[in-house]
């Protein structure tokens, strides 16, 4: 009669072989996978550059990773995006200064959505201040006014801090003295 511990020594040991030869093949499988992602990301490469004319393709750009820098794509609402991108790409997109209502306005067209639409003026608000604080945009204020605020890019402005011609807002949207101040006038009947 077998001793135990052998039969389950040898157990454990033909377990140890099998586990081994499956860490070898599995080894060899990753390697050989690795190697042809290798070969088809070399392929891609020479296929873009092409492309492009012999350009140089940036990696960051093939590993679909944006640095920071890079434009935003105009042809697609990012809509998984945060505030700031929604908002850069609704002012491009717009190619003028526009107001934070109009700017809302567009987010609540594109995601029907979103029902709270105090809570996204406020989050679109403070996205917008941290926005402006990067410096990559501006607000041009009419009549010095918080309320007639327009946002927009610093190259869409003059020497003299006043909006180009082009990228104008819409004058439309300028609120008239008794608007600006027909909160605080509430307000104060009110009191």
């Amino acid at each position: 009669m077998a001793n135990p511990k052998d039969v389950v020594y040898d157990t454990l040991f033909n377990k140890f072989i099998e586990l081994e030869k499956q860490d070898k093949e599995l080894d060899a499988k990753y390697l050989a996978d690795k190697q042809k992602l290798k070969d088809d990301l070399a392929s891609l490469t020479e296929v873009l550059k092409k492309l492009k004319g012999g350009e140089p393709i940036e990696r960051t750009k093939l590993n679909n990773h944006k640095s920071k820098d890079e434009e935003v794509d105009l042809s697609i609402y990012p809509i998984t995006g945060s505030l700031n991108k929604k908002a850069d790409f609704i002012i491009r997109e717009s190619n003028r200064f526009l107001k934070l209502k109009e700017i809302s306005d567009y987010i609540l067209k594109k995601e029907p959505n979103v029902t709270n639409v105090l809570a996204l003026n406020h989050q679109l608000g403070k996205a917008i201040y941290k926005f402006r604080g990067s410096g990559k945009i501006v607000a041009y204020k009419v009549n010095n006014s918080v309320k007639n605020a327009f946002y927009g890019y610093p190259e869409w402005l003059d020497e003299k801090g006043e909006v180009l011609p082009e990228y104008m807002y819409d004058k439309n949207m300028v609120l008239g003295l008794e608007e600006q101040y027909s909160d605080s006038i509430q307000n104060t009947l009110e009191l």
